[in-house]
């Protein structure tokens, strides 16, 4: 009997590495006129690590989610996702903390 293989197995030697983070700067004022200051951090879309993830996931026929520490998004689970949760570790760094399937 051959054992069931999990999609996200082949992922786990990215758990661990450091991701550049960007920093979106924009503003938004509301109805009273009061303008507020944001700064969002994401990650960089051309790291060599998230070019390297998004590599494997398409030759996988995987669809892709990263989670930042402040991305919001729906729990629902799809066997033909991978999800990258990164969590901010200062120095201008995410690192990969967990990859899942779902």
């Amino acid at each position: 009997m051959s054992k069931k293989i999990n999609p996200a197995d082949q992922f786990q030697r990215f758990v661990g590495r450091p991701v550049k983070i960007i920093e979106k700067k924009y503003s938004r004022t509301n109805y009273k006129g009061e303008t507020k200051e944001y700064v969002e951090e994401t990650y960089d879309e051309n790291d060599a690590t998230i070019s390297e993830i998004r590599v494997v996931a398409r030759d996988a026929d995987l669809k892709l989610r990263i989670w930042t520490p402040k991305t919001a998004g729906t729990a629902d689970f799809r066997a033909d996702r991978i999800n990258v949760k990164m969590e901010n570790v200062g120095e201008g760094f995410f690192q990969i903390k967990q990859i899942n399937v779902g």
